[in-house]
């Protein structure tokens, strides 16, 4: 679409060794470039989180299909190999994505490899120790060297919450899980670990109802985030046990204060659903190019319509923020985002590539397409 048919969407969506980040306000921008219609007559959500290649990765909710797309919103295939042969994965599947013009899903058992129009490639066994059950759309968090090697998060933090003896088991609970291939059991395993930092916000006496992070990878050094948290840890693949915290000072961000129970229960969750409402949150953490990254975060305010009531009953109003930060300079830049920072864009956002950024939009008017904004990360 051309920029002069856009200009009505500029009015309609825009009204541990430590270091501290200095903060700039207002000094990068999203301008809205162009617009692209995605011809899936469904909800769906993005599984990629960084374009690969000119593709991205899509899922649809209501027909369970894989859709791989080019960055002008083209549909170029769609499959699904979800089974129980040896050339399909699980309905446990807890990660996807495209590395190398192939897409890549790893269930509990394998990882298997499938060109872009969906033909099978490859299978290699690996044994996830904790199964769990996976629903929604995948995650992109698996990164794969070119050693064959792979990195993801431990998606099984989560489960800390509702565990009495968390405390002491905290510093042997690993971040990241680092797998190579091994020729002895043909299968990959592990071989290295990113451990807890203990000046994380989750070293804690108090209880969060959230441990889970978010990670990225630049320049063989993973960064690590809490999404309950507004500081970022850097392990170094080379020395992982030396961690880095740089401190983020996200303007708005309300940390997690933890509650003071052993653990989530039934009787108590409601608390910790209510400390979960009025804190901030994560939304986005993305790897950008030359060595900086880019991420979303919640702002929580409360209803004017609740204010006066009792604190447990309060409701709270998310805003959405974007900020971009250097990682050599250690400088950090506010960006408003679309719709004036009322969508959390979960889901629904991803980097192009060269400071471009595609939204994607709520088909609220039930069309049997989706449109999607593409933004470029300017100096304002």
């Amino acid at each position: 679409m051309k920029i002069y048919q856009l200009l009505f969407l500029v009015c309609l969506f825009f009204s541990c060794s430590e270091y501290k980040t200095e903060i700039y306000k207002s000094t990068k921008k999203l301008e809205l470039i162009d617009s692209v219609r995605i011809e899936i007559p469904y909800e769906f959500g993005f599984v990629s989180k960084v374009s690969s290649d000119g593709y991205l990765l899509a899922y649809s909710y209501i027909d369970e299909l894989f859709y791989v797309l080019k960055s002008d919103g083209q549909i170029f295939s769609s499959f699904s190999a979800r089974g129980e042969g040896p050339k399909e994965y699980s309905g446990i599947l807890p990660f996807a994505g495209i590395h190398e013009n192939k897409v890549f899903f790893l269930d509990h058992q394998n990882l298997y490899f499938f060109s872009l129009n969906g033909d099978f490639i490859s299978v290699t066994a690996y044994n996830d120790p904790f199964v769990s059950s996976f629903g929604g759309i995948p995650d992109s968090e698996l990164f794969l060297f070119s050693d064959g090697s792979f990195i993801i998060p431990n998606i099984h933090i989560g489960n800390l919450a509702r565990q009495i003896d968390r405390i002491a088991i905290l510093d042997t609970i690993p971040i990241w899980i680092k797998y190579d291939f091994s020729l002895k059991i043909n299968s990959y395993e592990r071989s290295q670990v990113g451990l807890v930092d203990k000046n994380s916000t989750f070293f804690s006496d108090l209880t969060f109802n959230n441990y889970k992070s978010k990670l990225i990878i630049i320049d063989r050094s993973i960064i690590q985030i809490p999404e309950i948290g507004k500081d970022l840890f850097k392990y170094d693949l080379k020395t992982p046990d030396q961690i880095e915290k740089i401190e983020l000072d996200l303007p708005g961000f309300k940390s997690q204060k933890g509650l003071q129970e052993e653990k989530v229960t039934k009787e108590n969750f409601r608390l910790f659903n209510q400390m979960s409402a009025e804190s901030s949150f994560i939304g986005h953490f993305i790897n950008l190019d030359s060595n900086s990254l880019f991420l979303t975060y919640s702002i929580k305010k409360l209803d004017n319509q609740s204010s006066g009531r009792n604190n447990a009953n309060d409701s709270f109003i998310s805003k959405f923020q974007g900020f971009y930060f250097d990682l050599a300079s250690r400088t950090g830049f506010q960006v408003d985002l679309p719709l004036n920072g009322s969508d959390s864009f979960y889901k629904r956002l991803i980097y192009l590539g060269e400071n471009k950024f595609l939204f994607l939009l709520q088909n609220e008017l039930e069309k049997d397409f989706h449109i999607g904004l593409i933004y470029n990360l300017v100096d304002s």
